[in-house]
């Protein structure tokens, strides 16, 4: 089973949830999953689509976990059991579980005869807090019904197959996660519901809230329109992490007054925060983005009050041409480059090396060697010294990121041989720990993270003190105090 954006585009229609998890390019890049998700109820809806056939059927109960993201195009693997009308599903990527649903399903019975009086809902775009508030009476709610003929070519589930008051019930639970309660932070984590004919008032559903601030969750039951009862379970993600330049407790000094620095990717997360502190150092800084310009530009205004020549710089760094490019507007400016931070990085999955296929896993490394090593190559004439941002998982790897370890690993060793090439040049290794950024700032994570603005105080005061020794050196970051 594959999904695909269209797949998101038609439930979206249909449902009215609009949660920018699953519509918005750029807000997803500054999410932990760096690209859209594909909605947990599509995903549910193509699987009863997929068992159908065609046929007509009634749910009595449903089921689902959602353990781990579904993105558009990955190749799914279903493992379906059915016995006495319960039917259990397992869907896998890889060896790795994606989603859980068990539901209990019987004949259908006569066509319906009233009509959906929809679209109604409460909120036009998600919320950016919990409106539990709108709990205190009935909320009403009713799919588009006009987008169930795309929606029914797309997922191969029509509109007559399944009781349209279910088909409500169902969109609703999405809408109800992703639009009010937790909102646009949302995280789908699992849903039940026990259906029964002739409960509740047409496209009305009482629902209570009960929060567990210590892990970020919400747990919402009710019940409703054919709905006996149903519970809801979401994460509330922390909003992205911003650093504004004001707020960082950098030593005063300007030790880099005079010098060029360019600090790939960064337009947030590490890469931002580093070239917001060699600009307080008085450096002229090079603010990089791909496709992230209106991010990148908010960093470009904070630098530009402390560095007298900042440049806005945009290039795909695994294109060799526009790297070429990226050189040519870094001679005409400065004729030099003092220092160049390889910082940028695919989104960083964890992953089992069983769950990816070679080509996935060769793939990340690809991308990864490459938005290093294109615009190393492109800028090393320029360039004095070029420093990495590495990992302590390339020293101490963790399961789960064999690629990410792997790819690593490749950066040190060709820089280091690259520096018995370049004698006359510099080249530093930073071995980080996790740090908080976009990727890791997840609501169910309970390690302790070092923060991006800690980790750049250090990585700046190595390169302002005195070079001593070989031309290559690896700095182990211990950023526990």
């Amino acid at each position: 089973m594959l999904l695909s954006q269209r797949h998101i585009d038609a439930f979206s229609a249909l449902s009215l949830d609009r949660n920018p998890l699953h519509m918005d390019a750029d807000y997803c890049r500054r999410t932990q999953f760096g690209r859209p998700v594909v909605f947990g109820m599509a995903v549910i809806l193509a699987i009863l689509g997929e068992w159908a056939k065609g046929r007509r059927f009634s749910l009595k109960s449903i089921k689902a976990d959602f353990h781990k993201p579904v993105f558009p195009d990955e190749v799914l693997e279903l493992k379906l059991q059915e016995e006495d009308g319960l039917v259990r599903v397992e869907v896998l990527k890889g060896t790795a579980p994606k989603l859980a649903l068990v539901f209990q399903h019987a004949p259908a019975g006569q066509k319906e005869q009233q009509a959906l009086q929809g679209p109604i809902v409460p909120l036009e775009s998600a919320a950016e807090t919990p409106q539990t508030a709108l709990f205190q009476g009935p909320l009403q709610y009713a799919l588009d019904p006009g987008s169930l003929p795309r929606f029914a070519d797309i997922f191969r589930l029509s509109s007559d197959q399944l009781p349209l008051n279910q088909w409500n019930a169902l969109c609703f639970f999405s809408y109800l996660v992703g639009m009010v309660c937790p909102g646009r932070q949302a995280l789908f984590s699992a849903f039940s519901a026990s259906f029964e004919a002739g409960s509740g008032a047409p496209h009305a559903y009482k629902l209570a809230c009960k929060p567990r601030p210590s892990i970020r969750m919400h747990t919402l039951t009710g019940s409703g329109w054919a709905l006996k009862s149903f519970t809801a379970s979401a994460f509330e993600r922390p909003v992205p992490k911003d650093d504004p330049i004001d707020t960082l407790d950098i030593l005063p000094g300007k030790e880099f007054a005079s010098k060029t620095v360019l600090v790939t990717g960064s337009s947030r997360g590490l890469g931002a925060v580093l070239t917001k502190t060699f600009a307080l150092k008085g450096a002229d800084v090079i603010v990089h983005y791909h496709r992230s310009k209106a991010e990148a530009e908010r960093v470009f205004s904070e630098a530009q009050r402390h560095s007298p020549k900042p440049l806005l710089a945009g290039a795909d760094l695994t294109d060799a041409p526009a790297c070429a490019a990226l050189a040519d507007a870094v001679r005409k400016k400065y004729g030099k480059l003092d220092i160049l931070v390889l910082s940028a990085s695919p989104v960083i999955e964890a992953r089992s090396f069983s769950e990816q296929t070679i080509e996935e896993f060769l793939s990340f490394a690809r991308a990864s060697l490459s938005a290093a090593l294109t615009p190393a190559r492109a800028l090393l004439p320029l360039t004095r010294t070029i420093v990495a941002i590495s990992s302590q998982y390339a020293s101490a790897p963790r399961p789960l990121f064999s690629h990410y370890a792997a790819a690593k690993r490749a950066l040190e060793g060709a820089l280091e041989s690259l520096a018995k090439e370049e004698t006359e040049k510099r080249f530093l290794v930073f071995r980080l720990p996790r740090i908080l950024t976009d990727q890791t700032n997840a609501p169910f994570s309970l390690e302790k993270l070092a923060s991006p603005a800690a980790a750049s105080s250090r990585i700046v005061q190595e390169l302002s003190a005195p070079w001593d020794g070989p031309n290559f050196k690896t700095v182990e970051l211990d950023l526990s105090d």
